[in-house]
């Protein structure tokens, strides 16, 4: 099965559209034909984001934050990176994927993540270059 790492817009994403490569991502893993890891940075990103800049109230975040637990897999990283030195958070997306032994990691970041391409064996790519390349 492949195993992937989403960043946390693709999370964001999903929620504000159910339309799209991000959601389409999250429905395999909802119906297990994907394994998506996270970590409890990721989880606590999305928290963040939902109540700071969404403004959603605790409840709903809490549901939404069950929803997500309900279809990935946490891990714990025990490597630290520090590869992307203009946006350190996203070496903790990194952190997860290495951890998770990871096949892709998937992004919407253009700006630091995307251009990497790869780390090790780990593919770095789109929602959408991701459902291209695994015809899923």
């Amino acid at each position: 099965m492949i195993k992937i790492v989403c960043d946390t817009n693709i999370y964001l994403s999903s929620l504000i559209s159910t339309e799209g490569p991000p959601d389409e991502l999250l429905s395999l893993a909802r119906k297990e034909k994907i394994v998506i890891y996270i970590s409890s940075f990721i989880i606590s990103e999305i928290e963040q984001v939902l109540q700071k800049k969404i403004l959603m109230e605790k409840t709903v975040i809490q549901g939404v934050i069950k929803e997500i637990r309900g279809f990935t897999q946490l891990v714990t990283p025990k490597v630290t990176v520090e590869i992307i030195k203009k946006k350190v958070s996203d070496n903790r997306i990194l952190e997860c994927a290495i951890e998770a032994n990871a096949d892709f990691l998937v992004s919407g970041d253009k700006k630091y993540l995307l251009p990497l391409k790869k780390h090790k064996k780990i593919k770095i790519v789109s929602p959408a270059e991701f459902l291209k390349t695994t015809n899923l």
